[in-house]
């Protein structure tokens, strides 16, 4: 049971309008922190006592103890808080890593300006969308990336590295892709990105890479209305950063969290949803979500085929 959250982190975890106070709450979290609980008879957790953590064994401990003893010697609101101060100490959900499609919209060849290196850029997309091969495909003033790759045997190394211009000049995209779903407790989050493409490598016969960076701008999440969202960094080690951003959400059932200024060596998000429901008494505090997010690439390449294409193209039957 080594899961552990940093106080400075669990203490901020409630929403802002819950029920229970927040000085009760981090009370509370130190509370547990210094308690025996049996400690010293479990060597692995033997200096996890006033270490400012809570820890998976600190949760696990108070629920049995809540369970077998019926909270003997903790106050009534002190019992109150046990079921939160469990699930938050809890490991996280893990998610999938989160992955946009291949989907960039054409860009009309006459609205490319500009050189590179002696190279006229607008001259050279108006060469390609106009081909033989690529005018087949609807309009030939619209310039596609396939179509890109399908004209590089073409070219010479001064108009494919031209044509790396154009590619991050002008099919930088903004995409909003799904990271995390829980639709029975009414929570999911996004990524929100600039991805531009930066480079196409060819390899054997039609089939070519398009290299791409990704630049994320925020997280948007939905969860209930008057739930607490918040965001921490994760390193490469497992260690939580401090509380990186936190939205409380409105009628509008959505938030959104900056994600421009992640610490240098994040490898993940810890997202927390905690909200107030109904239990057996007045409302309590209750984790909604709480998740590992994985970081999506911030550099990566798309595998594609243009085989089927260009046939379809050459029997003279265009997309739809």
């Amino acid at each position: 049971m080594g899961f552990k959250v940093p106080h400075e982190v669990i203490n901020r975890l409630l929403p802002g309008a819950s029920n229970v106070a927040p000085e009760d709450w981090i009370g509370f979290v130190g509370r547990a922190d210094q308690l025996n609980m049996d400690r010293n008879g479990c060597y692995e957790h033997r200096n996890t006592q006033g270490n400012r953590f809570a820890d998976e064994y600190e949760g696990t401990w108070l629920k049995k103890w809540v369970d077998s003893s019926g909270a003997q010697r903790l106050h009534p609101k002190e019992q109150g808080m046990v079921p939160l101060f469990h699930q938050l100490t809890r490991p996280l959900e893990p998610a999938e890593m989160a992955k946009s499609g291949f989907d960039f919209p054409s860009v009309p060849a006459d609205q490319i300006q500009g050189e590179h290196k002696g190279v006229d850029l607008a001259d050279l997309a108006k060469r390609i969308a106009a081909t033989d091969l690529e005018a087949k495909d609807g309009d030939p003033l619209l310039l596609q990336i396939r179509a890109m790759a399908d004209a590089a045997p073409a070219h010479t190394p001064k108009e494919l590295e031209a044509m790396n211009q154009i590619l991050w000049r002008h099919f930088a995209r903004n995409v909003t892709f799904g990271a995390y779903e829980n639709a029975a407790a009414g929570v999911s989050a996004a990524f929100d990105a600039v991805e531009r493409p930066f480079a196409i490598t060819r390899e054997a016969g039609a089939k070519f890479k398009v290299h791409t960076k990704r630049e994320l701008k925020e997280l948007v999440v939905k969860a209930p209305e008057g739930a607490r969202v918040s965001l921490v960094p994760i390193d490469k080690c497992e260690r939580m950063g401090a509380v990186l951003g936190q939205v409380d959400i409105g009628p509008g059932g959505e938030g959104r969290l900056d994600l421009t200024q992640l610490p240098q060596d994040t490898a993940k998000l810890a997202l927390y949803v905690v909200h107030d429901e109904d239990v057996a008494g007045p409302k309590a505090p209750v984790a909604k979500s709480r998740v590992s997010l994985p970081l999506p690439w911030c550099e990566f390449h798309w595998n594609l085929d243009n085989s089927e294409r260009i046939a379809r193209l050459r029997a003279g039957q265009p997309e739809a």
